[in-house]
């Protein structure tokens, strides 16, 4: 049996907590349904993605002094028919209003079973299961399809900020981590129980995976398909010419970096492009790209989108205009599940991914520095753990940072003022999940 992880977008999590937080004229607790795709088909962990909640009526609830709350068959039809006519599995949803881990009751445990049963003959293509929400955890049981009902082993509720809510690893940081308490008293274990996946360890990609392991990440996914060679030690962090002379993988040395600064870390190198291990990249909580060109970052960010994975973007380039002064630049953007995407802000248009095919840069073959690197990447590394912490106690959900490295400046990008509040009409939370 596989295990099973469930994502919720905060934006839906925060209106599933105001809903079931509601007091109703007669019922003791509230509920409600939401709509959930799935993200794996043939994965190693079936992923489950909620989609869109809908509360359930006050005229559909039952009067029952015996129990929290209880619902009429016209709610449960509504839940049956909206299944059918979507496609997509369907979770009942309540809430334990009360301090502590939530468990489902021993009534729990006999009525709502019965309805996932009858979710389960209407559409037996799709998972069914069952939600209860606490003020800080979560729990679920599920059916896949073709299975039995089992414990979901992963909650995750993907936003600002994002947090594993069940399964949490063990941790025990000790006072390894006391001088960065500002972060909060749950950060340690909050950055510790997420997974970072890293694309491109060439440049800024070496820096990240160096900063994220002081700060106590411990479980990275590294994309990288090509091995150290001699033009690559101007910029990449922890590599050595005798790395260069042994013609070591780029994953190799990163790998070697996180262990020697966190022997515990749990690494998954990955020795090949990103587009041919999608399933690495889909168990990711947060990706930090570091590629080159317009296209690429096109496919990562919709491939992120579509598996509510937040994507923070770093990129930098050099070009030489006749008889001026070279031209370096760049940019740092975090492209967030349900808000402005890279063609939202502009960042993508037809015009950069025509003028793809053109030579990128004009200062020699992908232009590198380790300076300009470390400031993006650095500051990349501060949105991760905004991201893991929340500490900034703000939701921007769009950042996107200008770098210019003549006058050493990193800005706001002009362009944000312009889609401030803007929801995203690229990429919404109905196209979730696999094609």
């Amino acid at each position: 049996m596989k295990k099973v992880q469930l994502k919720i977008p905060r934006q839906l999590y925060s209106l599933m907590l105001a809903d079931l937080a509601r007091p109703h004229p007669y019922a003791y607790e509230r509920i409600g349904f939401c709509r959930v795709r799935l993200g794996n088909r043939g994965g190693t962990t079936e992923l489950l993605l909620v989609a869109d909640y809908w509360p359930v009526e006050d005229d559909q609830y039952i009067p029952d002094e015996f129990s929290g709350a209880r619902i009429n068959n016209l709610a449960i039809r509504t839940a049956l028919q909206t299944s059918i006519s979507s496609d997509e599995g369907i979770f009942h949803v309540h809430m334990h209003d009360f301090p502590g881990i939530p468990r489902f009751s021993r009534m729990d445990l006999e009525e709502i079973p019965r309805i996932i049963e009858s979710l389960t003959h209407a559409n037996p293509a799709m998972p069914h299961g069952m939600l209860v929400l606490g003020h800080e955890e979560a729990a679920a049981k599920a059916i896949m399809p073709g299975g039995t009902l089992q414990s979901v082993d992963r909650i995750t509720v993907v936003g600002q900020p994002t947090r594993v809510i069940s399964g949490l690893p063990k941790f025990n940081g000790g006072e390894r981590f006391s001088r960065q308490g500002f972060l909060g008293a749950l950060a340690p274990q909050q950055i510790h129980s997420l997974r970072i996946g890293i694309i491109g360890l060439s440049g800024g990609g070496s820096h990240v995976v160096q900063q994220l392991s002081h700060l106590g990440f411990s479980d990275f996914v590294l994309f990288d398909h090509q091995a150290i060679d001699i033009y690559n030690l101007n910029r990449l962090v922890g590599a050595t010419e005798e790395d260069v002379a042994q013609g070591r993988m780029k994953i190799q040395i990163a790998d070697r970096v996180i262990a020697s600064i966190n022997s515990q870390a749990r690494t998954m190198p990955v020795p090949a492009r990103w587009q041919e291990n999608v399933d690495a990249l889909r168990s990711c909580d947060i990706v930090v790209g570091c590629i080159d060109g317009f296209d690429e970052r096109r496919q990562l960010e919709a491939a992120c989108r579509r598996y509510l994975i937040p994507l923070v973007d770093v990129g930098m380039d050099v070009v030489q205009l006749p008889s001026q002064t070279p031209r370096m630049a760049g940019q740092v953007i975090l492209s967030m599940p349900g808000y402005p995407c890279f063609h939202c802000i502009g960042f993508l248009n037809e015009r950069t991914l025509a003028a793809e095919a053109q030579r990128y840069g004009d200062a020699g073959p992908n232009p590198q520095v380790v300076w300009p690197n470390g400031v993006l990447a650095s500051t990349a590394v501060g949105i991760v753990v905004d991201l893991a912490t929340g500490w900034k106690r703000t939701s921007p959900g769009l950042i996107y940072k200008s770098y210019d490295g003549n006058i050493d400046t990193l800005t706001d990008h002009p362009r944000l003022e312009h889609v401030f509040g803007m929801k995203c009409q690229h990429f919404k939370f109905e196209s979730l999940g696999d094609p």
